[in-house]
């Protein structure tokens, strides 16, 4: 491998590209330097030749404001030429010199001319829980004789009231509970997930669901009809694949994810027309997610295999009544996570969720949030102690720079 020379270097550090990292035994390893050229070009850096550097190097150098700046309260920040701030509210102050040294925590936007930067001013602290103790739990196995086949947020909810009040236990951290592609085969593992900004309907307790709670006798019949255990075994004992699986121990079987979700997609359909089929007020972010869960039902998991007018979500639409039924699966997520929190109040720390490395390169957020994913190159692991051959996740990593340019 040819060292890598001094401009290289330069250049990579001002794209936030590192260049040498240090192995198990804390030994530094160099980078290849193909690896980093090869790196800047995804970012959109042409760096193959002297020259490419030269001229890179030269545009990284150039004095201008950045496009995201983070301070802290009391910080002294210094910009060239005055300019406008604005905070949250829209309220507007001009500065020049330096931007004023009392902001209070929040978001603001500094306009220059035709230069735009946004400001966040973050506490240097989040308050210090006391000490205490918890639980570290996979909720897909905390089933009840209430669940649906798989642990579900009811089932958190209670075990927070039981660990609560008979314990006094001070936190509960259960795996992530993050979105899958609502598509058969489902994503068994919860750190693959499609989106991480939204929840695995998987973990909703069907009962629970208002329209399900004022629903006739007859409806919650018609739902009550579509129950299945862990293995995939309905209310009259036939499997998933249609054996006949009455009496059978479902005691360390495995969850049969597919089965599970078919019947509680079956019953949130059923219960959604008969909440009037409602259409929530939507974020910009849960339409994007609920029109990718729209398409995948209709063109499979996979994104990159549509056609091309849907591969964007500036582009691509989806049937509007799909599109209100997931965003409103998403409301049921949110009613009974806040139940769940609700049972957390008075905890030092309460529920905490894991969160993945990542998401799906053919999930929702890979979708929604292709802009600012590095496209080409994935999160992964260098050898270490456990794994000598290191690791790739398949993970699509964040572009800094695109982050920063959006703010």
């Amino acid at each position: 491998m040819v060292g890598m020379d001094t401009a290289l270097e330069e250049l990579a550090a001002a794209h936030g590209v590192a260049t040498w990292y240090r192995d198990a035994q804390r030994r530094r390893v160099d980078v290849d330097p193909d690896v980093v050229r090869r790196v800047l070009g995804l970012l959109g850096v042409s760096a193959d030749t002297p020259t490419q550097v030269r001229d890179a190097l030269a545009a990284a150098r150039t004095p201008r404001l950045p496009a995201t700046m983070v301070l802290r309260p009391g910080q002294h920040r210094e910009i060239r030429a005055p300019g406008v701030l604005s905070d949250e509210h829209g309220s507007e102050m001009p500065v020049s010199g330096a931007l004023p040294a009392d902001l209070a925590p929040g978001w603001y936007s500094l306009r220059r001319g035709e230069e735009h930067t946004t400001v966040l001013v973050a506490p240097p602290t989040l308050p210090e829980p006391p000490r205490t103790w918890g639980w570290m739990l996979q909720l897909y196995a905390l089933r009840s004789a209430s669940s649906w086949g798989i642990g579900d947020l009811a089932d958190l909810r209670e075990f927070v009231t039981w660990t609560v009040t008979a314990h006094g236990s001070g936190a509960v951290l259960v795996n992530p509970l993050h979105a899958v592609s609502p598509t058969n085969p489902v994503q068994p593992s919860p750190y693959s997930p499609s989106s991480r900004r939204f929840v695995n309907p998987l973990y909703l307790r069907i009962a629970d669901i208002g329209a399900y709670r004022s629903g006739d006798p007859a409806l919650r019949d018609e739902v009550n009809a579509l129950w299945v255990d862990s293995r995939g075994v309905d209310s009259k004992g036939v499997g998933s694949k249609g054996a006949d699986s009455k009496g059978a121990d479902s005691k360390g079987e495995r969850i049969d994810h597919d089965a599970v979700w078919q019947a509680k997609l079956a019953a949130l359909e059923l219960l959604w027309r008969a909440d009037g089929a409602p259409c929530p007020v939507m974020s910009d972010g849960l339409r994007d997610f609920a029109t990718f869960c729209a398409l995948a039902q209709r063109h499979g998991p996979r994104w990159s295999r549509w056609p091309t007018e849907l591969r964007h979500p500036t582009t691509a639409s989806a049937d509007p009544r799909q599109v209100a039924f997931h965003a409103w699966v998403q409301q049921q997520c949110d009613e009974q996570l806040a139940a769940a929190r609700d049972a957390a109040r008075g905890m030092p720390i309460g529920v905490v969720h894991d969160l993945a490395v990542g998401v799906d390169p053919e999930g929702a957020d890979a979708w929604a949030l292709q802009d600012v994913l590095a496209t080409g190159v994935t999160v992964g692991a260098p050898p270490d102690t456990f794994n000598q051959q290191g690791q790739d996740w398949g993970l699509p990593p964040w572009r800094p720079d695109r982050l920063a340019a959006t703010g």
